[in-house]
């Protein structure tokens, strides 16, 4: 995962100075990329397209 960090957010060293700051920023950067997999696999998902088809189809009746 530390190598996806690196390459995703072109993360080279800590900013905060500190283990408590260090440990923070490293946290911060592990729950963003949780929900970047997330929205992922939101946005890939059957149930997500089915909406926005649906939606899509409701604009078209009302318009």
């Amino acid at each position: 995962m530390g190598q996806h960090i690196q390459v995703q957010d072109e993360w080279k060293q800590m900013h905060g100075r500190g283990m408590d700051n260090a440990s923070r920023e490293f946290k911060l950067h592990c729950v963003m990329h949780n929900i970047r997999k997330i929205v992922k696999v939101y946005f890939n998902s059957p149930s997500y397209h089915e909406t926005v088809h649906q939606k899509e189809q409701l604009y078209k009746d009302t318009g």
